[in-house]
């Protein structure tokens, strides 16, 4: 290692922050000086949140003006506390977007009010002649470029700092407009407030930047950044991390040097190596630093480029690595058994590569993993049993693998802390365990296209907190638990593709929450609960297709007017359709066909402007087409066959532009076809 060019970083880095605290400290010295000269000195003292219950005089005692200002820290601490946790509230509740308004909206207040002040002094200090409306327009446009340059990419970084100095002024200097008791004692209670929310269990602001850390997301602040952030990827070239090179110190601290090959490496000497790999702790960041910090500390390591090759086995080496996020890349082989080292290790992300070995046993030694993806790799074999070790594991994904065997009850017992469970598109066979209903924070089952039979356990109904259930694409049987009524919290489910038979249970009504119902191509049968949809306004995609049903469709089915795709084709139902879907106007593709559904066939739909697909063909519909199927402007393919719908086809379907498939085959027109519909160019099949 060079010790000159660390040193050299660190001083370069040192020398990034303290220089815009200086400018800062020297340019609000300055406005001080401007404000103090042209302020009347006999004005009544201002109020802000700062002095709400206290407003110093100099008549006032040295005891009453120190009583005031610490109750005035009191109370301005109390509001940044309220505040502060709002904030974090929010961002635990995923209100990002509500936040990134606030954000722009309070620096935008911040810059157009305070600092708009602080402006007009300045320029009546100097005496700069300007009328109000040029003063304003500069303004307005100040303002607008301060929050673009803080919160959008692609502006230069000397501008986003130059603004975060200019912010960082504007607020220095109003605090030099509060008496001086209450602004010094304010300062002292503001650092001990910062040390409490940053340092202590359960601070505010360190629960904050844990989930901003947990989700790999924004923190949502205002973070002045000392040079300018490298991209982790490359789009360009493919490289490979080649070794990792470890030794332990006699101070404990794993030194361990990063060497990456190919054509994505850089220059050891051109100050920019490593620029696709990112380790960072507690102490040290940087894309170019091939250090890990000492091993008492928290320690990251992402790569998240087109690396190719092999994991190596010095991975082992971190032992206190914390994250390690290689998703994204080009690896392949094994997965290294040595990462059962890692013993601190929370996070586990080796997503989207070419591993093509079985998981190592030795993964279950990472008892602390609380996160594991592993998805959309070609890993073989079956899950072992050590896998059960991980009892504080709370997201796991093996999704689009090869992977074969039961979902022993042995992983599921020790499994309660998951909240989403994904291992869709693999090769697992046998049951779902009833000890399925002990992961009762789970709010994303992903069990689809596997080889699973057996029946749904009525444990199911114990996952209270589930989103969204899938398990399409296997081979259960059995009927549908009447216990999954009891997902309050369900959005959608799935379970398209199976054998399950008997009917729907009543108890599906319940779910109030439920977007989408999937039970297309199984054995159900019998009518639909005749209640169905009435408690559940939000249904968008409701699909019955290739089953048993018989009987009437229920009336509530769409009385929430949001669906979108409606598919019932290849059943037994009959009778006329519900009212309500008339005037369900997100419509975009419905199937009816072959079923014995009657009635008015124009009365049953009404204007649908997103219409794409319809196919009612092989039923009972009767009456005429009406002009206003021509106004639906979307459609592309229309079928009608083998119905008993009469009169003359209207010329208005002429006006389809996107029509490709019109069949009207067998049914009562009559008259001729309107003039050019036949010979309409886009048009693929004309029946």
């Amino acid at each position: 290692m060079e010790s000159g060019s660390i040193l050299e970083s660190i001083g370069l880095e040192i020398i990034g922050v303290m220089s815009p605290v200086s400018i800062c400290m020297f340019l609000v010295d300055l406005l001080v000086y401007i404000l103090s000269s042209s302020s009347n000195s006999s004005s009544d003292p201002i109020r802000t949140a700062a002095n709400l219950v206290y407003v110093e005089t100099s008549s006032y005692s040295t005891t009453q003006k120190l009583e005031g200002s610490l109750l005035n820290a009191l109370v301005f601490v109390i509001l940044i506390v309220v505040v502060t946790f709002l904030l974090v509230l929010l961002y635990y509740y995923n209100f990002t977007s509500f936040l990134k308004i606030y954000m722009r909206f309070s620096v935008f207040f911040v810059l157009g009010t305070m600092g708009g002040s602080i402006f007009l002094i300045v320029i009546q200090y100097f005496s700069i002649p300007v009328d109000s409306i040029t003063c304003f327009v500069l303004l307005f446009n100040f303002n607008v470029v301060g929050v673009l340059s803080l919160f959008s990419e692609g502006f230069p970084i000397v501008l986003r700092q130059s603004y975060m100095v200019v912010f960082g002024i504007i607020v220095a200097a109003w605090f030099t407009k509060l008496p001086e008791w209450t602004t010094w004692t304010l300062l002292v209670a503001l650092a001990l407030y910062n040390l409490v929310v940053v340092l202590a269990p359960g601070g505010l602001l360190k629960i904050l930047v844990e989930l901003a850390s947990s989700r790999d997301g924004e923190l949502p602040a205002l973070i002045y950044e000392a040079r300018p952030v490298v991209s982790r990827g490359n789009q360009g070239g493919r490289s490979a991390l080649g070794m990792l090179v470890g030794g332990v110190s006699d101070s404990e601290s794993v030194e361990v040097e990063m060497v990456a090959r190919g054509e994505g490496s850089r220059n050891r000497n051109s100050g920019e190596e490593y620029t696709y790999v990112h380790i960072e702790s507690d102490e040290i960041e940087g894309e170019s630093t091939p250090l890990v910090p000492n091993s008492r500390e928290r320690a990251e390591l992402y790569a998240m480029n087109k690396f190719s090759g092999t994991i190596p086995d010095g991975i082992g080496l971190l032992h206190n690595l914390q994250v390690l996020e290689l998703y994204n890349n080009s690896f392949g082989g094994k997965i290294p058994s040595s990462i059962g080292q890692l013993r601190e290790l929370r996070l586990l992300d080796l997503r989207e590569n070419h591993l093509n070995s079985s998981i190592p046993t030795e993964l279950g030694l990472c008892t602390k993993l609380t996160f594991l993806a592993l998805a959309k790799n070609s890993l073989t074999g079956t899950l072992p049993l050590s896998l059960s070790n991980l009892t504080q594991i709370s997201e796991l994904g093996l999704s689009d693998n090869f992977l074969s065997g039961e979902l022993s009850p042995h992983f599921i017992t020790n499994w309660t802390e998951l909240t989403s469970l994904q291992i869709q598109n693999n090769t697992f066979v046998g049951n779902i365990p009833p000890q399925i209903g002990m992961l009762t924070n789970l709010t994303y089952l992903y069990l689809y296209d596997n080889n699973l039979t057996g029946t749904i356990p009525k444990e199911i109904g114990n996952l209270k907190q589930l989103i969204k259930l899938d398990l399409s694409g296997n081979h259960i049987a059995g009927s549908i638990p009447t216990t999954i009524g009891n997902l309050a919290n369900l959005v959608a489910l799935n379970m398209f593709l199976n054998n399950l038979s008997g009917t729907i249970p009543p108890e599906i009504g319940r779910l109030a929450l439920l977007e989408i119902l999937d039970l297309n191509n199984n054995q159900l049968n019998g009518e639909l609960p005749w209640d169905l949809g009435k408690n559940m306004s939000h249904l968008s995609i409701v699909a019955f297709s290739n089953n048993g049903f018989s009987g009437p469709l229920p009336e509530g089915l769409c009385s929430g007017l949001s669906l979108e795709r409606f598919s019932v084709n290849g059943n037994n139902f009959s009778g006329v359709l519900p009212i309500c879907l008339r005037n369900c106007s997100n419509l975009s593709r419905v199937r009816l066909d072959e079923n014995q559904f009657s009635g008015n066939v124009s009365e049953a739909f009404g204007f649908h402007p997103k219409l794409i697909f319809i196919s009612l063909g092989g039923n009972e519909f009767t009456g005429e087409l009406s002009a206003q199927w021509g106004l639906c402007g979307s459609l592309v393919n229309i079928s009608m066959s083998r119905n008993k719908i009469s009169g003359a086809i209207p010329s208005e379907l002429g006006n389809l532009s996107n029509l490709r498939y019109l069949l009207l085959d067998s049914n009562k027109f009559t008259g001729d076809d309107p003039t050019g519909l036949g010979n309409y160019e886009p048009m693929q099949f004309l029946s």
